[in-house]
């Protein structure tokens, strides 16, 4: 399987219902950020299984930085029976750029009308990639610009 080729392309496409299908086999749509990020989280609960998962997922300038995703999956593990926004909220300078709360299940998500999240909760950038007709996942924990983050988008 060629590495180059775009992360849908490498990932059998099947229903959360049907057998096997998890991180590794991921149902979610990758146009929609929400879904980038429930797969990206899914995906940290294991992070030493699901490596290639998260690594596909991130933008290739921050993979780097990512290490072997310990420290995001310790910062989910703060997060006590998490779910994902079920929509993103779009950066306000740029659409390329979403934000995604990722949130305790009893709490409201985000603060309103704003990108920073409740108590309790964290967020995952994501960035457009125009070539993979995709979302990628850019940074964990706070709202982060990849303009202003060294570029890594």
């Amino acid at each position: 399987m060629n590495k180059d080729q775009p992360p849908q392309s490498r990932w059998t496409n099947r229903t959360r219902t049907e057998g096997g299908a998890g991180p590794a086999e991921p149902a979610g749509d990758l146009q929609d950020a929400a879904e980038v990020a429930r797969l990206f989280c899914e995906a940290l609960m294991d992070p030493g299984h699901f490596r290639n998962t998260l690594e596909s997922l991130v933008t290739p300038g921050s993979r780097a930085h990512w290490g072997d995703f310990s420290a995001a999956a310790r910062e989910l593990q703060q997060v006590p029976v998490w779910d994902v926004a079920a929509v993103a909220e779009p950066a306000e300078e740029d659409p390329k750029v979403a934000y995604v709360g990722i949130f305790p299940t009893a709490a409201a998500g985000t603060t309103p009308g704003s990108s920073r999240p409740a108590d309790g909760a964290t967020v995952v950038t994501l960035v457009w990639r125009d070539q993979l007709g995709a979302w990628l996942v850019h940074a964990f924990g706070q709202p982060v610009d990849p303009a202003t983050a060294g570029g890594t988008a």
